[in-house]
């Protein structure tokens, strides 16, 4: 009923002061400097540069791909994956992510980025079928 969405809305507006924080403001603070200081390889850099030009239409993109990329992702998603590289080096407590970071990560940092064109759409493929393929041609 609406009655029951309405208090799920309010529900949803209100702060979660009934859970215990898990770290502190401070700390929070603490662990992303010490992932921002993480240092990225040259390897690790070029990786990410590949998975995510890999996005992109452009002549070099294979076939079927430029059939179903009409917009790739652009420089965030090169931020967004060196920052979490760097973060799960830091969690599996390891001096310096490695290619196999990027691969790990790029699915999720990549996929809803994508806008397909009508051809992969009628093609029923989703935004992750494509990068799954951008992705295998990579990894």
């Amino acid at each position: 009923s609406q009655d029951v969405e309405r208090q799920l809305i309010r529900e949803s507006e209100s702060p979660r002061s009934s859970s215990p924080a898990m770290i502190s403001l401070d700390e929070l603070r603490m662990w992303k400097r010490r992932a921002a200081d993480i240092s990225l390889s040259a390897e690790v850099e070029d990786a990410i540069l590949r998975v995510v030009f890999a996005t992109r239409p452009s002549r070099e993109m294979k076939d079927p791909q430029r059939e179903h990329v009409a917009s790739g992702a652009g420089p965030r998603a090169s931020r967004t994956l060196a920052k979490l590289a760097q973060a799960r080096a830091l969690l599996f407590q390891r001096e310096a992510p490695n290619v196999s970071d990027i691969g790990e990560l790029a699915m999720d940092v990549l996929a809803h980025r994508l806008v397909l064109t009508d051809t992969a759409l009628l093609d029923g493929l989703s935004q992750r079928d494509v990068t799954r393929e951008l992705l295998d041609g990579i990894f």
